[in-house]
This record gives C-alpha cells, sequence and structure tokens, in this order.
C-alpha cells in the first residue's frame, strides 16, 4: 500500500482533532474545544479587523490634536490683544533685544504676563520652551533648555509686524488692513526642503520667504491665528507663496507690501514632502 504524505498543517489539524476527541467526557457532557483551524481563523479575523479599525483611530488622534492646537491658537491670539490693549495697539516685534550671550529676546516674552503670569521671564534660545507654545502634533515636541529656536511649534510674521528695535514697520492694529485676513502666528517649522528641517521648529518667519518656514502638521493643513485673533487651519492654496506675492494678504510683508488693490496674493502648488507629519 502506497504510504500517503500529509502537510504540516494537515498533521496539527489532525493533531488537534486527536486531542480534541481524547479530551471529550463522557455522554457528551462538558465544554467542546476548538481545533487549531478555527482558532487561525479567528486570530486572523481580528488581524484585518485591526488593520482596519488602526487607520481610523490614527486619524482620529491626529484630529483631536489638530483641535487642541488652534485652541492653543485661539489662547494666544487673546494674549495678542491683552498686549495690544496695554501697549496702545501695538504689537510686539519678532527680536526685542539681544542679551549677552544668551541670545535674542523674542516675541513670545511679550505674552508671558497674559499667558503666564510673569513679567520677568524672558525667551531665549537658552530656556525651556512653555507648553503653550507646543503644538501637540510637534514630533519633536520638547522643553529641554538650549534650543528654543527648534522646540517653539509657532512662528511669528515678523514680516508684517516688525522685527527689531526701532524698526519702522512695527504695526499698531489700526493701521493693520483687514487684520482678519493678514497672518500673526502660524504653525511653523525650520523648512520646507527636508524631514529633517520640518521636524524642527521654528519662532520667525523670515521675511521675503514666509511660506518656507510654514508646517502642514495637520492632516496637510497648518493652523493660523490671525491679526484679530481668530485662529484655525488653512491649506497650502491659501498660504503658499511665491516672490513678490508676500506682500498682498494674508502674509502683508511691510519690505514688499502694497499700498493699493488689498487683495490676496498668488499661490503655487506646494512641492515639498510633509513627512514626519503624513
Amino acid at each position: 500500500m502506497k504510504k500517503k504524505n500529509f502537510t504540516l498543517i494537515e498533521l496539527l489539524v489532525r493533531s488537534s482533532h486527536l486531542n480534541c476527541d481524547s479530551a471529550k467526557p463522557a455522554h457528551g457532557q462538558g465544554k467542546a474545544c476548538f481545533t487549531l483551524i478555527e482558532l487561525l481563523v479567528v486570530i486572523a479575523i481580528i488581524a484585518i479587523l485591526a488593520g482596519m479599525l488602526l487607520p481610523a483611530l490614527n486619524q482620529a488622534r491626529e484630529k483631536g490634536r489638530a483641535g487642541s492646537c488652534v485652541n492653543q491658537l485661539k489662547q494666544i491670539g487673546l494674549g495678542f490683544m491683552q498686549y495690544l490693549s496695554d501697549n496702545d495697539g501695538f504689537y510686539p516685534l519678532g527680536t526685542l533685544a539681544t542679551e549677552n550671550g544668551k541670545g535674542n529676546i523674542i516675541w513670545s516674552t511679550c505674552l508671558t504676563p497674559y499667558m503666564e503670569g510673569s513679567h520677568t521671564l524672558h525667551y531665549t534660545n537658552l530656556v525651556r520652551v512653555p507648553k503653550w507654545l507646543q503644538c501637540p502634533s510637534h514630533t519633536t515636541s520638547n522643553t529641554y533648555s538650549g534650543a528654543f529656536d527648534y522646540n517653539c511649534s509657532y512662528a511669528y510674521n515678523r514680516g508684517a509686524f516688525g522685527d527689531a528695535l526701532h524698526d519702522t514697520r512695527n504695526k499698531m492694529i489700526k493701521k493693520v488692513e483687514a487684520p482678519s485676513d493678514t497672518i500673526l502666528c502660524v504653525d511653523g517649522w525650520w523648512g520646507n526642503a527636508t524631514e529633517e528641517s520640518r521636524a524642527k521648529g521654528a519662532t520667525r518667519l523670515s521675511a521675503g520667504s514666509c511660506s518656507n518656514g510654514v508646517a502642514y502638521r495637520h492632516s496637510k493643513r497648518s493652523n493660523v491665528v490671525f491679526a484679530d485673533g481668530h485662529a484655525g487651519p488653512e491649506t497650502w492654496h491659501k498660504l503658499n507663496f511665491s516672490g513678490y506675492d508676500f506682500g498682498y494678504l494674508p502674509w502683508r510683508d511691510q519690505f514688499q507690501a502694497k499700498t493699493t488693490n488689498l487683495k490676496y496674493g498668488a499661490t503655487k502648488p506646494y512641492e515639498y514632502g510633509y513627512s514626519p507629519y503624513n
């Protein structure tokens, strides 16, 4: 008689049936046992369901983080409004001063009385980044001292509101055309060309090339707070400019500002990656 060959899975299934049969109590009493193949089918179904649910769970988590980021920017917008009220309607400068050995004192220092209740804390590159300046989706969000620029999530539109002491571009709110359409702060990264740059944060946007520092951290959107204090998400269709158009809305760079035809400038397609925020 020819000997029959069995595959490994057939041997396992036959073995499980034998074990199951030998374990059955008399007269049909007790629990029925599962075969190995039934267990494998259940495990496979669970794995498939998990694979289908995980992307949806990740999207839900990101929506939550994006919502928290918008709420933080709304609070920052309220801080700006309080600062304007106490300072004759002037917005803060991007760079307030320079301390020897500590670097630049930046705009966020002006908001500390309203965000933290402190009138003495100076934000330079040698202090820790506070939680209110960190986007929940920022991959390198940490508070270690010595890298404020890289870990600050929100960048100031200094081209529109002035950058240094005695800068003639220092703006009053009553002189800002269309404040509800002029960007004040935005999700920022160090640059858009490489993943390493996109993973880092930024404190101020470069005048004349603002859109290079806009971080699209939230499902290819960037959260923005405008000059009137309201906040919300925007896509590159509104933010990604080129060249001289930075003088138009929503950037209003004063070096390029138009004196007539207050309108939105022409955008260009965003050609860089979103990683690590895909």
